[in-house]
């Protein structure tokens, strides 16, 4: 039989059971979901990172779309078009998953990669929106860049 414990020391974790086997099974087989498999501080935080990255594409995704439903007579319009609507809850997801990355990113690292917003908000204002793109917005964007990159790489 079953006498729960892992079959290696801290491979796996048995959750909401306290040492009993929760299921009855008539092969006594254990259900994935019952057990996760602990990931390596490295691993998890690169996850981290990733939820990060997305955070920042779906907060892009979403300004976009209030920009686009921004073309509206008037404002209660705007509000019930459907790009906006669509856009609160892109903006709304993307908060979440920046909830998320901080869990192991620290807030003064996290905060401003997400600066990398405003260089991506430039590019697609300038080529969705027609919005201008001169010397002073492309110098901005560079200096930017190499404040995320100076603070995400050490």
């Amino acid at each position: 039989g079953w006498s729960g414990s892992a079959p290696f020391p801290g491979e796996h974790q048995w959750i909401g059971s306290k040492g009993r086997r929760p299921w009855r099974g008539s092969r006594g087989q254990r259900p994935l979901a019952f057990y996760r498999i602990p990931l390596p501080g490295r691993i998890r935080m690169t996850m981290h990172w990733v939820v990060l990255g997305f955070a920042i594409a779906i907060s892009m995704a979403g300004q976009t779309l209030l920009k686009a439903g921004a073309g509206a007579p008037d404002f209660i319009t705007q509000l019930l078009d459907w790009r906006t609507l669509l856009g609160f809850c892109l903006y709304g997801g993307s908060a979440v998953l920046y909830i998320i990355a901080l869990r192991r990113i620290p807030m003064s690292v996290a905060l401003p990669c997400t600066a990398v917003s405003y260089v991506a908000a430039a590019l697609i204002g300038h080529y969705a929106f027609a919005e201008p793109l001169g010397v002073a917005h492309l110098g901005a964007i560079a200096l930017i860049c190499g404040g995320v990159m100076l603070l995400a790489f050490t």
